[in-house]
């Protein structure tokens, strides 16, 4: 939770008004294997879906964003 918080404070500097669902903290825990890789694989999962989902959204100009879950977005 402390890491949506900074990517949220980050994009808040730029204007952005962003909601991400509680369901998704969850979603990153189960595809980060956490017990077994621990806090790097939940960095890069952060990076590859919610920050991709964020930029993906501010250059189509919308700033208003609310992440309901990364399952469909993994690219």
């Amino acid at each position: 939770n402390e890491k949506i918080n900074k990517i949220k404070n980050k994009y808040d500097k730029l204007n952005v008004k962003l909601k991400i669902n509680n369901n998704v903290i969850d979603e990153i825990i189960e595809l980060s294997n956490y017990n077994e890789y621990g806090a790097r694989k939940l960095d890069k999962i952060i990076k590859n879906n919610i920050e991709n989902i964020i930029i993906d959204n501010m250059m189509e100009d919308n700033y208003k964003i609310e992440i309901k879950t990364i399952k469909v977005s993994v690219k």
